[in-house]
This record gives structure tokens, C-alpha cells and sequence, in this order.
């Protein structure tokens, strides 16, 4: 199962990579597929290889959902020593 979703991983990579060769940052990007709980393996891995920053959707639930589920990307902004830009949906893509 890690081998298909780690050639999903690197296929999107290669192929936005590709469509910004102009982006040299973008170039030097990597993925990596970890199991384990999401906030605490981000944040544990983003020390390991020493990230620079750290960047990570947020599915935009509710405050009452938040409260009661946790939000993966409000913990590793709190326990991450990288920076975190946390990247919130289009409106338009919301309702899936």
C-alpha cells in the first residue's frame, strides 16, 4: 500500500515540478510517507530532515468540529519549531 501512495507522492511532485521549472525552491521539495499520528510524525520528521518551512492544507471545519476532533494543523503549528504556512481550500472546492 506505501509503494502505491509513494508513487502518487512522486508523481504529483515531479509533475509540479515540472510545470514551474522556474521555481529553484520548488526544485529541492521532497515528500515522504510516514504512518503514525498526523500532527506529532509532521512535526517529528520536520525536525529530522531539518525543514526550512513546513506547508499543510487545513480542511476548514467548524470551531465546534475543531473543538471536539482536535485540528492536525493548529497542533503543528503550536509544536513546530519550522515555520508553517498553512494553506486553507479554494471556496469553491469546500464542499467536497
Amino acid at each position: 500500500m506505501f509503494t502505491v501512495a509513494e508513487e502518487k507522492l512522486e508523481g504529483f511532485l515531479s509533475q509540479v515540478k515540472a510545470e514551474h521549472p522556474d521555481l529553484t525552491q520548488l526544485q529541492a521539495a521532497q515528500t515522504r510517507l510516514v504512518s503514525g499520528l498526523p500532527h506529532g510524525r509532521i512535526v517529528e520528521v520536520a525536525k529530522e530532515i531539518n525543514a526550512r518551512i513546513v506547508v499543510i492544507g487545513n480542511v476548514g471545519r467548524s470551531s465546534l468540529e475543531t473543538m471536539l476532533l482536535g485540528s492536525v494543523a493548529e497542533r503543528v503549528v503550536r509544536h513546530c519549531s519550522a515555520p508553517v504556512a498553512v494553506v486553507k481550500r479554494p471556496a469553491a472546492d469546500s464542499a467536497r
